[in-house]
């Protein structure tokens, strides 16, 4: 007898490729051997009613003897994929499937490369640095029937979905009818108050008498059983843009205005409506919602701070119109694009909304941009302390061209003559009076110099260290080194020339 030229392997392969390519020609799809052969078995062209949809995708076929001793506890079937095809197919463009047949039984079980790696990355992190193989999980239900298959066209076409819609309209026509029973008549109501007033619904049951999709729709997702179904309608909403201006009267106080601030709908009903500037970077979200009974409209407005960070005079805007509306008054609401306006009354509320203390920062940061010319953005964190200490003296200095300090630290370094004078006073008891001339200054303020001019600092304090320090550090020191000196209990002013005499 001859050697064998041909392996049992090798037969069951080519057997399991026939049976698979005939039972997906019943089904209906086109399917051939790629060229060159790189790994992949087949390119298979979905067709619906004998029509090509033009999308295609591949199939890697296993064949196995013992398709039924493989499935496991959870409903899976598992099998060993190398680690490097997994990493290959992931890069393709059009869905990969994973099919094992069983050439016995003349069925298989499927399941698309990017599931399987969803299932690997949650469940198995490090799969990616084993050698060779790694086990993968692949669905029990998924096999390869006619509902199987129709359930893997389905599936394909949530992958390609932008590929399959692009330039397509979708449509929905819907008939509901709500049965006089308790589920019934509480889908109704809920289906009304959708209407009214845009609010997410879900319809399920007997409620859907026919549900039909847009043609190019239905090829991909459609027949199902309408038992089954259920559809979640969510918020009607509206992508274009509101512009939306706000005046506050309140009941003590000045009126306050928010101009040309941009909406957009995002709850609309026959009845009600909710507008909101969330998708906008602007310091204060706001929430407007008007209900309409009859001929009469209410509404409502709430705000919250999300940060504080833009131009000074922005956000006082922003933190008066917040304390108007503390206070409780009118508030008048004008819709530019369909030139219409309503008002309506608010109660005050008993909330300190607003830092008086950021307020106040922030008043005395306008006065500051104004004179100085100096532009200003407050960062979306807030006001650090530095910050708040450098707002309050480029105020003083702003307002009044002197800066007065008492009871703080001081640090200088002194070396020679000015050192020896001042161990002198020190050992005296007496403070230490000087007077600094400098042209130029400046105060350091969100990380930014701005500039003050000619500045003369007179202070009086006392130095920190004992005489013995002071007198060891000294003769341990070199002729040209200084010594550091920390003042404490200082008093003293900044005179400020240019801002004295209005020149700045």
């Amino acid at each position: 007898m001859g050697n064998r030229r041909s392996s049992i392997q090798l037969e069951q392969e080519q057997k399991s490729r026939h049976q698979l390519a005939e039972r997906l020609i019943d089904f209906g799809w086109h399917c051939t051997s790629p060229s060159p052969d790189l790994g992949e078995d087949f390119i298979v062209d979905i067709y619906h009613d004998g029509q090509n949809t033009g999308v295609n995708f591949y199939i890697q076929e296993k064949s196995v003897t013992n398709l039924a001793s493989r499935k496991t506890k959870d409903d899976y079937l598992v099998y060993p994929l190398k680690v490097k095809d997994l990493k290959h197919w992931k890069s393709f463009s059009l869905p990969v499937a994973l099919v094992i047949w069983d050439v016995i039984l003349r069925e298989g079980r499927w399941c698309l490369v990017k599931d399987m790696i969803s299932y690997l990355d949650q469940n198995n992190p490090k799969w990616r640095k084993n050698k060779s193989d790694v086990q993968v999980y692949v669905p029990w239900k998924n096999n390869t029937s006619d509902e199987g298959l129709r359930r893997l066209k389905v599936e394909i076409g949530k992958q390609v979905y932008p590929l399959i819609s692009f330039g397509k309209d979708l449509s929905i026509n819907m008939k509901l009818a709500f049965p006089k029973t308790p589920d019934g008549m509480n889908l109704q109501k809920a289906f009304d108050l959708h209407i009214k007033e845009g609010e997410p619904v879900t319809i399920k049951g007997d409620v859907i008498q026919e549900l039909k999709f847009s043609d190019w729709w239905e090829t991909w997702f459609g027949g199902f059983d309408l038992k089954n179904a259920e559809i979640h309608i969510g918020e009607i909403s509206h992508d274009r843009p509101v512009p939306i201006s706000f005046k506050i009267i309140p009941t003590k106080g000045k009126t306050v205005s928010l101009l040309n601030l941009e909406f957009k709908p995002i709850r609309v009903g026959t009845e009600f409506i909710k507008f909101s500037n969330e998708h906008t970077s602007c310091p204060l979200l706001l929430t407007l919602s008007m209900r309409r009974e009859g001929d009469v409209s209410q509404g409502s407005l709430t705000f919250l701070f999300r940060h504080v960070g833009g131009e000074p005079h922005e956000i006082m805007g922003f933190l008066n119109f917040a304390k108007a509306m503390v206070l409780g008054g009118k508030l008048r609401v004008e819709f530019h694009d369909i030139n219409q306006s309503t008002s309506t009354d608010f109660p005050s509320a008993n909330l300190e909304v607003i830092d008086p203390i950021f307020s106040d920062l922030v008043q005395k940061l306008c006065v500051i941009q104004d004179k100085t010319g100096h532009f200003v953005r407050i960062p979306n964190e807030g006001i650090s302390r530095k910050d708040a200490n450098a707002i309050l003296e480029l105020f003083e200095i702003v307002e009044h061209g002197e800066v007065h300090y008492t009871d703080s630290i001081m640090s200088l370094g002194l070396k020679g003559d000015g050192l020896k004078m001042l161990l002198d006073l020190h050992k005296q008891g007496k403070p230490i009076h000087l007077v600094l001339d400098t042209p130029d200054s400046y105060v350091e303020l969100f990380g930014e110099k701005i500039k003050t001019g000619p500045m003369k600092r007179d202070t009086t304090g006392f130095v920190e260290m004992r005489v013995q320090e002071i007198e060891a550090a000294i003769n341990v020191l070199l002729p040209e080194e200084a010594l550091d000196i920390k003042l404490v209990k200082v008093n003293g002013t900044e005179t400020l020339s240019d801002w004295q005499s209005g020149k700045l």
